[in-house]
């Protein structure tokens, strides 16, 4: 009872009244379903361009990708950077980034930047590959536990794309179209296996943000390739779209947690808003997260 009695005093000392309050009410959401009530599961499908766009009128999944090439904001790079920033990778990158993506066809992963895995190709998006623990694919994310399925972060590590960084250098050095054929295989595969708010890999809004984050990356640096094809940058930004509804929707926790995660994804709420302004939701994305980054960090 006093190692209780202390620890609340400790709570509200440093966290104060209003986090204990909301973390109950929290709590008290997870319990009564209604948390899973608000982000409900869903399918790909539901997520059409009258649905997801501004203007919809005219833009179809045949001519949406020569619409964002005429209308692609900003980013780090673009397609006409190419030849400048090719004698820049060259010095930076050596053999061990192309004996890294082609382990990635060969269903070796890096988890962590440094341990390597044989998963298969694709890998499982749910298992635990340093266990036999597989976290359950079909039931909405927040009835799955941090622990049920063994260290959590080993599976989220897989599902933050991080590969992607390595392939798009290795597609600007040598024009190989092997490298956007990994990406795209890999991003329908994940889509296929990880329907909306199903599943452990839509449990936190950080690991979505950062998802987002390499999915823009792919999309930008591998563009200009065959395998982009109409069909694959129409899903991948259905599957952005949904991400910044994702993280919209339970960011009050992120903030609750005092601590990276709410500056991580504002910043994926303003990424999203910004790079595609053709969403329906881009305005309030981009105020939303401009708002709580200069409130996190200011």
């Amino acid at each position: 009872m006093k190692k209780n009695l202390t620890l609340l005093l400790y709570i509200l000392k440093y966290l104060g009244f209003g986090w204990l309050v909301y973390r109950i009410w929290y709590y008290l959401k997870i319990k009564s379903g209604i948390l899973q009530y608000q982000t409900k599961p869903g399918s790909w499908e539901q997520y059409s361009l009258e649905n997801i766009l501004s203007r919809p009128r005219n833009v179809n999944t045949e001519n949406y990708k020569e619409h964002r090439l005429k209308n692609f904001p900003g980013f780090f790079f673009t397609q006409t950077d190419k030849d400048s920033y090719r004698s820049y990778l060259l010095r930076w990158d050596d053999a061990g980034l192309f004996n890294s993506v082609k382990d990635l066809k060969s269903g070796y992963f890096r988890l962590f930047s440094h341990l390597k895995l044989h998963t298969g190709f694709p890998p499982d998006w749910h298992k635990n590959y340093t266990s036999t623990n597989r976290y359950p694919q079909n039931a909405h994310w927040s009835t799955i536990g941090d622990f049920d399925g063994g260290d959590i972060k080993v599976v989220w590590e897989l599902s933050r794309f991080g590969f992607v960084y390595d392939l798009v250098r290795a597609y600007w050095i040598t024009n190989d179209e092997k490298y956007p054929d990994l990406f795209w295989k890999l991003v329908e595969d994940w889509r296929a296996n990880n329907l909306p708010n199903n599943g452990v890999n839509w449990k936190c809004g950080q690991e979505t943000t950062f998802r987002v984050m390499a999915w823009c990356w792919g999309l930008y640096g591998f563009f200009d390739s065959s395998y982009s094809t109409p069909e694959r940058v129409d899903k991948l930004k259905k599957m952005i779209y949904f991400s910044g509804i994702r993280i919209e929707r339970n960011i009050g926790y992120a903030l609750s947690q005092k601590n990276n995660h709410g500056i991580s994804e504002a910043v994926g709420l303003w990424t999203i808003g910004v790079l595609f302004p053709e969403f329906k939701n881009a305005k309030r994305c981009r105020q939303k997260g401009k708002r709580l980054i200069e409130k996190l960090t200011l």
